[in-house]
Order: C-alpha cells, then sequence, then structure tokens
C-alpha cells in the first residue's frame, strides 16, 4: 500500500459526510423549526435569542469549524500526497 494518504482522505470524507448528514442536518433542522415559531419582528431591547437557539446556533458552530477542519486535511492530503515521491525520490 503506497497510498495510504488515499485511504486516510477517503476515511475523512466519509466520516465529514457521515457527521454533515447525521449531527449537521438534524441540528439545522431542529434550529429552522425554532426560528419559524418564533413571533415576527425585532425581540424586545435587552434580549437575545432564546437558549435553546443560542445553543444549537454554538453545535452548528462547532460542527461547522470540524468540517472545514476536515476538507482542509483532506485538501492537504491530496494535493502533498505523503510517501508519494513519482519518480522524483
Amino acid at each position: 500500500m503506497k497510498s495510504e494518504w488515499l485511504i486516510i482522505s477517503i476515511v475523512l470524507f466519509a466520516s465529514a459526510y457521515v457527521f454533515s448528514l447525521f449531527v449537521q442536518m438534524p441540528h439545522a433542522g431542529r434550529l429552522l423549526r425554532l426560528l419559524r415559531s418564533m413571533p415576527p419582528g425585532p425581540p424586545p431591547e435587552g434580549a437575545g435569542p432564546p437558549p435553546e437557539v443560542a445553543a444549537l446556533g454554538k453545535k452548528l458552530q462547532m460542527g461547522g469549524q470540524l468540517l472545514s477542519l476536515l476538507v482542509v486535511a483532506i485538501l492537504v492530503l491530496m494535493i502533498w500526497k505523503p510517501g508519494n515521491c513519482q519518480g522524483i525520490c
């Protein structure tokens, strides 16, 4: 196996896909349902978002950062191809 980088990239891609499908999508759907159930108009002066909305937003933010990190790792592996000399070594 001279292309461990490819196997690692495939595993990272599959884990990012599963995470986005089974974690991010349900959280985003629940956040949208919460936002749609809120009364229209701006919130009262000095009031922030409801705690559940803030918590879901934080979860989505951290999940997005994880997915971004996985995409960067995949890109680095696909461009750098560690261990693949391609006749230069």
